[in-house]
């Protein structure tokens, strides 16, 4: 019976320092996130820079902010949790995925109904749509049978993994869709 309450005591333990690491990954995707936004002019147009920081003002290079910090921290949560959540990359994963549906959907459908974007409202979006990635992987997290195969973690490598491939291969070769078009030109 001992051993069962002791459990139970390390779960909690692992739930409350999991939730304080999401929360610290949330500030430090919104923080590195906004200074992407410059790094590219900062470093004169570094091809290096290009890669993971926005190079225009398109919609695409804004997915760019919030991939690559949130992308960045999965890796330092990999090294404290991995052993311990085994859902961890998928749950990553489909957090990646929801924040980025979820910058395109805000910020095509609230221009839509204003006509018009503003500074306020696209940071709005940027940290709503980081907010819900990391509540999403949280969630998921701890529901520890959600995802938890080693298939599972295999699919959510990929994803992660066609995600950054893509979006590396698109800031150099973007396809001609709206996404992709800089509104200041």
């Amino acid at each position: 019976m001992q051993g069962i309450h002791l459990n139970r005591i390390y779960y909690n333990e692992v739930k409350f320092m999991f939730k304080k690491y999401e929360l610290v990954g949330f500030f430090f995707t919104s923080i590195l996130g906004c200074l992407l936004h410059f790094v590219y002019e900062w470093t004169g147009e570094n091809i290096i820079a290009a890669i993971f920081s926005a190079t225009d003002e398109s919609t695409f290079q804004h997915l760019k902010l919030f991939f690559f910090p949130y992308l960045l921290w999965i890796f330092v949560e990999q090294r404290k949790f991995g052993s311990i959540a085994k859902n961890l990359l998928p749950a990553k994963a489909i957090g990646a995925l929801c924040g980025t549906i979820l910058i395109v959907v805000l910020f095509y459908g609230y221009t839509a109904i204003l006509g018009t974007n503003t500074l306020v409202l696209d940071i709005a979006v940027f940290l709503i749509s980081t907010g819900a990635a990391y509540l999403v992987s949280y969630m998921i997290v701890m529901n520890k049978r959600m995802f938890s195969s080693k298939a599972a973690s295999m699919v959510g490598g990929c994803v992660l993994l066609l995600m950054t491939v893509s979006f590396v291969a698109f800031t150099f070769y973007p396809p001609d869709l709206e996404l992709f078009r800089d509104p200041t030109l």
